[in-house]
């Protein structure tokens, strides 16, 4: 009796331990994710060495070369010449016209190194410098996850999904090549950026206190300009968060806090990025495609305010315009000036210009000779991207299928607040989107080609029916005096879908790009693994919860599956050779680790 009574007393310790440190149980897992980052992408390392010299050189890739030729002059003068006269000769180029934060990065990085003792060579420090920056991107990445589902799910689900996405971050070998040691590419470091750019806003926006808000606000800004400083990616900083915060306005989720957040993170942005590139001149800035987005937002938000909050309100009251929703108004009467304005300052064909270039972006984003040179700008078809989110079991993609299905459940899940009709329509219209976005670009041997008549009318029918679907829910409920219910919609799944979406544009748009899909997909796959469980656990009726079980069941094997095909192939490509044993067999404990240690934090920190 003694002795089940010790028993049970230590099984009571064991689950206050999970239950009240469920945060540091999920750092220790993420540490060894962290491990796995690392492991998989110096797996490469020893065949770094010039086997003439036995120096170190970098892998096979061409600009890295010229980052490091850069990175040893500003070691050696402290800074980088203005003309680089290896380029464009015998005229030179202007460095200033480049992104140089890289460069600098890569140096500052060596001079650490050096001082630790840990590298004598500028060579060695770049070639483990994207080992470096993708170790800490798992970690940015873990905070940015679990930020977005803290609010819907809690502590303790949000670190779940957050470990399994970023498991698949590490293991995806779509991002290996930009990541890898001895490669130093820009979205190595560039990633980063972007994920503490996010994190930072959204927590910002969900910070009480204005002092918070404000400082969080300045410093995402600092690391989106830190981002479009590094890589010419950063657009994706813009386009997503952006949106995110129109579409919140619209919603009525933004409040004169809020429009501040935003307003500092623009500036902030702005005014770090000017100095450092030529790129960034003020005019660029605000006419940019991108960076103009961020400018139309701000303007749209504050045309609103000049006409709601001012005697002009009346007027809007008084006419057949009131019979609009107030912010759709307001994003019209900002799309009318924004046109005028540009039309007289850049001239009649800007902004017809524009949105040429945003058509042939959605549709053939690659299409000059020059550009088509480089195999990683063609354009892809969905039968060939689809292949980087196998592993594949009769021709099925299980990861592609659960970030696919897993998006729609989140959906789905997300707009609790309609009816189950409301919802059952909203989600089809959805699925219609997501379906034609994906598929209307099937393979050049089908009708759906991606180019011809009926790929472009399945393309626009996908976003209109979306669009035409959504806004007829919006009329409808602001019409029945209901529309505080899409306050409810949570910013950071906002922000995510919008994220997930572009990024799937992306995959379709240039082979280079596939790789942005990965943690937008890693999200929805540690989402949809969480959301089932969580359903089949609360589900009440006997059938649709052995259903929900043997759905979950069935979703977690693919989900270990996938994992564990996804490390050995990482392994292997990361090394060079076919399948290791000794890595592989390190590789399979460490999965194995992992998913004991999620299932115990789970099972324990469940009351949570």
């Amino acid at each position: 009796m003694e002795e089940d009574q010790i028993i049970e007393e230590r099984k009571r310790k064991v689950k206050a331990f999970f239950t009240n440190n469920y945060n540091w149980v999920a750092y220790v897992i993420l540490a060894i994710i962290v491990y796995l980052s690392v492991r998989i992408r110096t797996a490469n390392l020893s065949k770094l060495k010039d086997v003439t010299t036995g120096t170190w050189t970098l892998g096979p890739d061409l600009d890295p070369f010229l980052f490091l030729r850069w990175a040893k002059y500003i070691v050696e003068h402290g800074s980088l010449y203005v003309i680089d006269s290896m380029r464009y000769v015998p005229l030179g180029f202007p460095t200033k016209w480049e992104l140089l934060l890289h460069p600098y990065m890569m140096a500052w990085f060596h001079k650490l190194l050096f001082a630790l003792g840990l590298s004598d060579s500028i060579t060695y420090s770049a070639i483990v410098y994207p080992v470096f920056f993708f170790a800490i991107t798992v970690v940015a990445f873990f905070l940015l996850v679990r930020k977005i589902f803290v609010d819907s799910l809690g502590n303790a689900k949000s670190n779940i999904v957050a470990l399994i996405a970023s498991f698949f971050l590490t293991i995806i070998p779509a991002l290996l090549p930009r990541t890898i040691a001895g490669i130093p590419e820009k979205e190595s470091a560039a990633f980063f950026f972007l994920f503490m750019a996010f994190y930072l806003f959204l927590s910002a926006w969900k910070a009480k206190k204005i002092r918070n808000q404000i400082v969080l606000s300045v410093l995402a800004g600092a690391f989106s300009a830190g981002m479009s400083l590094v890589w010419g990616g950063s657009a994706y900083v813009f386009l997503i968060i952006s949106p995110a915060v129109l579409i919140s306005f619209i919603f009525g989720s933004t409040d004169k806090k809020k429009v501040l957040i935003y307003l500092i993170w623009v500036f902030s942005s702005f005014v770090l990025m000017y100095p450092f590139s030529l790129r960034y001149t003020p005019i660029n800035l605000i006419s940019s495609t991108t960076t103009g987005v961020s400018v139309f937002v701000l303007f749209a938000i504050l045309v609103h305010m000049a006409i709601f909050e001012t005697r002009l309100n009346g007027y809007y009251n008084s006419s057949k315009a009131s019979k609009i929703p107030p912010k759709i108004f307001s994003f019209l009467v900002s799309i009318v000036l924004v046109v005028v304005l540009a039309s007289l300052i850049f001239g009649l064909n800007f902004v017809p210009e524009k949105i040429n270039g945003v058509l042939n972006d959605l549709v053939t984003p690659a299409t000059s000779r020059l550009i088509q040179t480089v195999a990683e700008n063609r354009q892809p078809y969905f039968k060939e991207w689809e292949s980087s989110f196998g592993p594949h079991i009769k021709d099925v993609a299980l990861t592609f299928w659960l970030f696919f299905f897993g998006s729609i459940y989140l959906f789905y899940s997300v707009i609790k607040m309609f009816s189950k009709k409301e919802k059952l329509v909203l989600t089809m219209a959805y699925f219609i989107f997501l379906f034609s976005l994906i598929f209307s670009r099937y393979s050049s041997e089908s009708v759906f080609n991606g180019t011809n008549g009926i790929s472009l009318m399945l393309y626009a029918a996908g976003f209109l029916v979306f669009l035409i679907t959504t806004g007829c829910f919006y009329y409808k409920n602001y019409r029945a005096g209901q529309e505080s219910k899409f306050v409810e919609i949570d910013f950071g799944i906002i922000l995510l879908f919008i994220f997930f979406l572009l990024c799937v544009v992306s995959a379709r748009g240039a082979v280079r790009l596939i790789m942005m899909l990965v943690p937008s997909a890693s999200i929805m796959v540690g989402y949809f693994t969480v959301a089932l469980f969580n359903y089949a656990k609360k589900a009440t009726d006997a059938t649709a919860k052995m259903i929900a079980w043997c759905v979950f069941c069935i979703v977690l094997i693919a989900v270990a599956f996938s994992g564990y095909t996804y490390y050995n192939v990482s392994i292997s490509e990361a090394a060079g050779l076919g399948k290791r044993k000794h890595p592989t067999k390190c590789g399979i404990w460490a999965l194995v680790g992992l998913w004991i240690l999620v299932a115990k934090y789970w099972r324990k920190s469940d009351g949570s």
